[in-house]
């Protein structure tokens, strides 16, 4: 387990699993999909796949092997747990609500899923401070609001 008391565990072979919100869930305030990932006793291959897509929608599809910058988002070879995080817009046309998420693929094995949940977003870290200057009554006197 990764946090918590249990984990999914997912008895593979080829799969597709839906995981149903209990409520749609909308997006505004969160940035990213987070779960963790332990690939058991996975055996990839070359033409392995794992993959994920939102609303039953295959044009959010994210290649959790391939990754545009070479790097995968798992390793199936890392035996251990691994944090997956997911910009929101990595999802090409994320419905909003989500209402599922799709995993599937053909890898052999057992592997685990755990602590899966939408991340908030980060506020912007820039303050502003507003500068008024008054009317003619107090000509030329500035004041900070904040």
């Amino acid at each position: 387990m990764y946090a918590g008391a249990s984990a999914l565990a997912v008895e593979a072979d080829f799969y597709n699993m839906e995981l149903v919100a209990a409520e749609p869930i909308a997006t505004v305030g969160y940035g990213a999909l987070r779960f963790a990932f332990h690939p058991g006793t996975v055996a990839g291959g070359e033409r392995s796949t794992f993959s994920l897509y939102v609303n039953n929608d295959n044009r959010t599809l994210v290649k959790l092997l391939d990754a545009a910058d070479g790097a995968p988002l798992v390793d199936l070879e890392r035996r251990q747990w691994q944090v997956v995080e997911i910009p929101l817009q990595h999802f090409t046309w994320p419905e909003n609500p989500i209402k599922t998420f799709h995993f599937f693929g053909n890898v052999r094995g057992t592997f685990y899923l755990d602590d899966i949940h939408l991340v908030p977003a980060r506020p912007c870290p820039q303050a502003a401070a507003w500068t008024h200057t008054a009317a003619a009554a107090v000509a030329g006197t500035a004041f900070d609001l904040e």
